[in-house]
């Protein structure tokens, strides 16, 4: 933690005091009196501790694949990342090309469908299958996936 936010209040509180009137009922008093000054700071170290946690993940796939398994499986940390299949272009021929028409088995996609391709695949424990559990890690992906990108859930 940064030394900047850690200050030792009940310390602070008696060196204040002058000398001569440091006791223990007034220390106790003042200590009394400052609850609110605690509990905002006590408040800051807590929003500064989760903003620097928040700050420490990036899109990365390894960035990613940490935070869920530390929220969601820290112990088996069995959730992965992986690349989606990407459908595979099938070029058609003019005859002035004067190549061959041979698709075999695949289909033809327009543009737009070629480029509506998940970019990755999120691979979860079944056990994780349920609705809460979902919708938190959907709002934990959409928080820090690139923008623009398409995934899919996957239970193994």
């Amino acid at each position: 933690m940064k030394k900047v936010y850690d200050i030792d209040l009940k310390k602070l509180v008696v060196l204040l005091l002058p000398t001569f009137i440091r006791t223990e009922k007034l220390i106790a008093f003042i200590w009394c009196l400052i609850l609110g000054i605690r509990t905002v700071h006590f408040k800051l170290l807590a929003l500064w501790y989760d903003t620097d946690k928040e700050m420490d993940v990036t899109p990365q796939v390894f960035s990613l694949r940490k935070l869920l398994n530390d929220y969601f499986d820290s112990d088996g940390r069995s959730i992965r990342i992986e690349d989606a299949t990407r459908n595979e272009r099938s070029y058609l021929f003019t005859e002035g090309e004067q190549r061959p028409l041979f698709l075999g088995e695949r289909a033809i996609y327009t543009a737009d469908e070629l480029r509506s391709g998940k970019a990755f695949v999120v691979i979860v424990p079944e056990a994780l299958n349920n609705t809460a559990e979902t919708a938190r890690l959907k709002a934990m992906i959409n928080k820090y996936k690139l923008a623009g990108t398409k995934y899919i859930i996957r239970y193994e």
